[in-house]
């Protein structure tokens, strides 16, 4: 929410202001604005001066530039001045800078920011108004359009709205799934009782066609071709082998020595002429209880039985077994789900067909396969842009990751994120793509860029969250710097001691 407000009320507001940079040109050249068009024009405003990890990130050259940039620390006014700062001081001519946002509302703000900062002349507006700032969908679209007959779309297609895309795929889920029902009652019967085992133990309603097109959508994000059968699963440990260790340490007669010892040797010999048995069989629920019962108290065995053998298959063989089991239990199930999830696309795709429009996915889809399909196109788009600008990488899926990937040439890529505000996760963003692209640079010896001051809340506030957040697997806490200026009373109004949750 903060985030949004923030980029709603576009930064502080006014002008943006002419940096202080170090000469020189960046290494490998560049292809220079055409003379005359007055793009070394800079307005002059009153907006606070960049600070120094601001000013040093946007200055950055002569690698790819990671810039983790917390909360309220002006992400997006980095990006823009980043920008701005390529066309005044390193010539570079605005139409070969792709400007990545997540947002049709941060491109625009970014334009407009653009425009009153460097459009002094006629020329240069023009120039900054064809720029390809926009979404990665906004540039997956002109893309397609400006490449037309490559990729083999109609050049006036049209773009179905989200929630139009919602409503379409679940009509056509519900289409595949009456006739699955209808022609296969078994298989449907089955599938529905794992949905229910799946959901249900996470305090969710079963819902067959919602677990579809979640299914499909995740797959479509990754960049799967539903032309591929799914590959097969590795198989794994399976009951005999949990069994046979087992057997190990039963055949230690020696070391089986007090009452209690042979109590519990007794109890495994008893688990072992079943588990044995049942080995032998197809894979069935009955496999799953016989790995769960294995659980012998490791208090009553001698300590080389317990070091050597008990204690590893208790703690890391049995869940390799339970993984194995659900594997080849489930093999018929998943094989059953990659048809449902095949009949789906035909039946959605047909829909999209008929109305002559392509989804957001499809854009994606498009533009991905015009550019790995045609080498000769890709290394034009590649030189077309001599620095490719990305914004709230975090909320990236795999598929936007791999377009930018084809078009991205090295150290020409300039890219700004934090994992801790990635709230997209419901439409497949992986944050760790940021991650790794981060740990790329800081492996090639590289500089990454941190901008810990936030402009947006008080001190207080930053605390708790930092206490809160502390102990939450996948985040990334601090260091933040409270910079907002307070006002009125010295003291803070609230401050927390202590909280408590479960």
């Amino acid at each position: 929410a903060a985030r949004r407000r923030d980029r709603a009320a576009g930064g502080r507001g006014g002008r943006l202001p002419l940096l202080p940079v170090p000469g020189g040109v960046p290494p490998g050249g560049g292809r220079r604005r055409r003379s005359g068009g007055g793009g070394g024009a800079v307005s002059s405003a009153a907006k606070p001066a960049l600070d120094v990890d601001q000013a040093r990130a946007v200055t950055r050259e002569g690698q790819d530039v990671c810039v983790v940039a917390g909360p309220g620390s002006g992400k997006t006014r980095v990006l823009t001045e980043r920008f701005a700062w390529l066309v005044s001081e390193r010539d570079v001519d605005p139409e070969r800078i792709l400007a990545i946002t997540f947002t049709d509302k941060a491109a625009g703000e970014i334009k407009s920011r653009l425009m009153a900062r460097l459009g002094a002349t006629a020329e240069m507006r023009r120039r900054l108004e064809r720029a390809y700032v926009s979404t990665i969908h906004g540039f997956c679209s002109r893309l397609l359009r400006e490449n037309a007959v490559a990729a083999g779309v109609d050049i006036g297609f049209q773009v179905i709205e989200e929630t139009e895309t919602g409503e379409l795929l679940a009509e056509a889920a519900e289409e595949v799934l009456d006739e699955f029902f209808a022609s296969r009652p078994a298989e449907a019967r089955r599938l529905m009782e794992a949905i229910k085992v799946s959901t249900t133990a996470r305090g969710f309603v079963p819902d067959l066609a919602e677990a579809l097109t979640e299914v499909y959508q995740a797959l479509r994000a990754a960049g799967w071709d539903f032309g591929v059968e799914p590959p097969e699963l590795p198989d794994g440990p399976g009951l005999a082998e949990l069994a046979a260790r087992c057997r190990e340490a039963v055949a230690r007669t020696e070391l089986w020595r007090t009452a209690k010892q042979r109590e519990l040797l007794a109890e495994l010999l008893d688990w072992l002429a079943e588990a044995e048995a049942l080995a032998e069989r197809p894979v069935g629920v009955e496999h799953f209880r016989m790995v769960a019962e294995f659980n012998p108290d490791l208090r009553r065995v001698a300590k080389i039985v317990k070091e050597e053998i008990l204690s590893p298959c208790r703690e890391e063989l049995k869940p390799r077994v339970l993984s194995a089991l659900a594997t080849e239990y489930y093999a018929d199930l998943r094989r059953t789900l990659a048809e449902l999830v095949r009949a789906l696309d035909r039946a959605y795709s047909a829909r999209k067909q008929e109305s002559g429009r392509v989804d957001f996915t499809d854009l994606e889809q498009k533009a991905r396969a015009l550019l790995a399909d045609n080498e000769k196109l890709r290394r034009r788009i590649q030189e077309q842009f001599d620095h490719i600008l990305m914004d709230e990488l975090q909320d990236t899926n795999p598929l936007q990751w791999e377009i930018v990937g084809l078009i991205r040439r090295p150290g020409r890529f300039f890219a700004v994120g934090d994992v801790n505000q990635s709230i997209y996760g419901f439409r497949y963003a992986e944050p760790e793509l940021f991650r790794d692209y981060r740990r790329s640079i800081e492996e090639a010896g590289l500089a990454v860029d941190r901008i810990p001051s936030n402009y947006r809340t008080r001190k207080g506030v930053l605390d708790a969250v930092a206490w809160l957040a502390a102990d939450r697997p996948g985040l990334e806490i601090g260091p933040w710097q409270a910079e907002r200026k307070e006002s009125g009373a010295a003291e803070p109004l609230v401050e927390v001691a202590a909280a408590f949750h479960e």
